[in-house]
């Protein structure tokens, strides 16, 4: 039995980060990060993409993750 260090999926805690994202930080500057659109980052937060793709997902994540973590 395999168990997940989240309860919470990566595509769910992303899009919360995205939500909650300092103001600070734009979609533009979150798309450069990741390597996609800002029409791409709204999209996600408003959950509208069927299959966004891990990588892209990954990459924002970690991006936020760290911004989130900065003082």
């Amino acid at each position: 039995m395999s168990t997940t260090t989240y309860s919470v999926p990566l595509l769910k805690r992303t899009q919360e980060l995205v939500l909650n994202a300092p103001r600070r930080v734009s979609y533009e500057m979150m798309a450069a990060e990741a390597q996609c659109s800002s029409k791409w980052i709204s999209l996600l937060a408003k959950g509208k993409l069927s299959n966004p793709g891990i990588v892209t997902v990954q990459r924002l994540h970690d991006y936020l993750a760290n911004i989130s973590t900065e003082a």
